[in-house]
């Protein structure tokens, strides 16, 4: 990810950087992010392609599941999930920087856990394909 922010948000922690996505399988962030205890308020993620055009092939998914956990070692508890399928966006092709999806993760959900990380669920061959996201400040 660049070091500037071409889309406007202010990065808190970086969760994946121009990170392919996996071919018809799962694949957890690069990063684990530690969440601030005394931040109130809900969390918001923002997943952006990366380095390359990010396009879904026809009739495929892509899920992206936040993941939750008390310690960095033990991120496991899955939250609600965004799922993206192609015949049913208007827009399936995102050019490089484009946001994909953004989305907010109420503390109520977060609870006690202070790590997360996304995983990407992918139903077909989608490793061309790079991803940036990151928590907004």
């Amino acid at each position: 990810m660049a070091t500037y922010n071409k889309t406007g948000y202010a990065i808190d922690q970086v969760l994946s950087s121009d990170q392919a996505l996996p071919n018809a399988g799962a694949g957890d962030s690069t990063n684990i992010a530690t969440l601030n205890i005394t931040k109130s308020g809900d969390l918001t993620v923002v997943v952006c392609a990366g380095s390359t055009t990010v396009e879904l092939a026809g009739g495929a998914t892509l899920e992206i599941r936040p993941t939750v956990g008390l310690t960095a070692a033990a991120v496991t508890t899955i939250l609600p999930s965004i799922l993206l399928k192609e015949s049913v966006q208007t827009d399936v092709t995102w050019a490089s920087g484009e946001v994909i999806c953004e989305f907010t993760i109420p503390k109520s959900l977060i609870g006690a856990n202070r790590y997360l990380k996304l995983a990407y669920v992918t139903s077909a061959d989608e490793s061309a394909d790079k991803v940036d996201a990151f928590i907004t400040a």
